[in-house]
């Protein structure tokens, strides 16, 4: 959500491109009109610093929605386009299967104990 209406985005590459950037410009409000004013604005400045990348509407919308998955895609090809690095995405680990000695059952907690009805 903090990335849907803009202003983050454009305080971050207010630091990168100083001249290309008017914060005042911005609004930090959460209303539709401020995002589609904010992005706009921000469309503008990334054609002429030359920050293209593909399906840009359909990406830009997803980060004004706050679809996780295009925050992700767009904050990985802004950090790319800023520092000319590529993320290396980590896997994630995999889990050591549980031994049967290990497992719990139903009603059972740590330390082999059970939990006993009150009628016991």
């Amino acid at each position: 959500r903090d990335f849907s209406n803009g202003f983050l985005v454009a305080e971050i590459f207010s630091r990168y491109f100083p001249m290309h950037m008017e914060m005042h410009s911005y609004h930090n409000g959460t209303s539709e009109t401020y995002k589609k004013s904010n992005w706009k604005l921000l469309s503008k400045m990334f054609s002429k610093i030359g920050f293209v990348f593909p399906d840009d509407a359909k990406l830009i919308e997803g980060v004004m929605n706050s679809d996780v998955r295009k925050v992700v895609i767009f904050l990985n090809m802004t950090y790319s386009f800023l520092t000319a690095r590529k993320i290396c995405l980590a896997k994630a680990p995999k889990l050591a299967a549980s031994s049967k000695s290990r497992e719990r059952k139903p009603g059972q907690i740590a330390g082999d104990q059970s939990i006993q009805s009150q009628g016991s």
